[in-house]
């Protein structure tokens, strides 16, 4: 039972930290389209969308991973959940 928590809280902290970060890309994003997006300001919009899309991504995904695992954990089956999954798990934690 130890893993099936560890890995929850796990993707609950991912999918927390990827809203965040997609708040604040959108929230800037949103304040540079009152400028003139040429030169810098357009190279940063652009980034900044590209980091919106990665989040909304990654929001995805943790919905995916937290659907699979919370599935596994109520069929008492959390052992034979992909072991690859776990493992994505845990570098993104160390990423994000």
């Amino acid at each position: 039972m130890l893993i099936q928590k560890l890995s929850l809280n796990t993707s609950k902290k991912f999918k927390d930290r990827a809203e965040k970060m997609g708040n604040t890309y959108t929230t800037i994003s949103q304040e540079m389209l009152g400028k003139k997006l040429t030169g810098r300001n357009l190279h940063g919009y652009l980034t900044l969308k590209a980091g919106v899309a990665s989040s909304e991504a990654a929001l995805k995904w943790c919905d995916e991973a937290l659907r699979l695992l919370k599935m596994k954990i109520i069929n008492n089956n959390f052992l034979t959940a992909p072991i690859r999954l776990l493992h994505l798990l845990y570098l993104l934690a160390l990423v994000y």
